[in-house]
């Protein structure tokens, strides 16, 4: 129920219906509090609660352990990962910071997907700042994937180790 649930917010967040969107959050919330009594050890269902909560009550110290939760419970489960760090990334510079380290280290650990350019796109220019410094601590080969992916996207961005100033860096393949 609680993934029908959130497929629905999701719905009515990518149509702009604003109008019934806090209830819909309000009913996701309740169904998400009723699984995780049944399903406590369920890491999707942590950073589902988290990202409703802040949504309908902004930032309280108290949501912090929801994403906390999600990263104990299932900190390896990739499309887990995927959402939860859409979600972490973009609330990075409001988050304390162990879990701000680990939703950089998420994010580096999946530059090699192509969905990591969604999440560093959308992100605040100072986060990408800080993403694209943190790269360093990536292998070469993670990190020229990453690149590739950007410049296939259509994003300019040097990369360390890939800057467009770097007479080795070649824009073609």
């Amino acid at each position: 129920m609680a993934i029908i649930q959130l497929r629905m917010v999701e719905a009515a967040a990518s149509a702009n219906v604003h109008k019934d969107f806090d209830e819909y959050l309000k009913s996701l919330d309740k169904v998400i509090l009723s699984s995780l009594s049944c399903l406590p050890a369920d890491p999707f269902l942590w950073v589902v609660l988290y990202w409703v909560e802040t949504t309908l009550n902004d930032f309280r110290p108290y949501y912090f352990r929801h994403l906390r939760m999600s990263y104990q419970l299932g900190s390896n489960e990739g499309w887990i990962a995927f959402k939860r760090n859409r979600v972490a990334i973009t609330q990075l510079e409001q988050l304390p910071p162990d879990l701000a380290e680990a939703a950089i280290r998420e994010f580096l650990a999946l530059t090699v997907y192509d969905e990591a350019i969604a999440i560093f796109t959308n992100a605040s220019l100072s986060v990408q700042d800080q993403l694209l410094r943190r790269l360093k601590d990536v292998s070469e080969r993670r990190r020229l994937s990453f690149l590739r992916s950007l410049q296939n996207s259509g994003y300019e961005i040097d990369v360390p180790g890939y800057e467009r100033s770097n007479p080795s860096w070649r824009p073609w393949r």
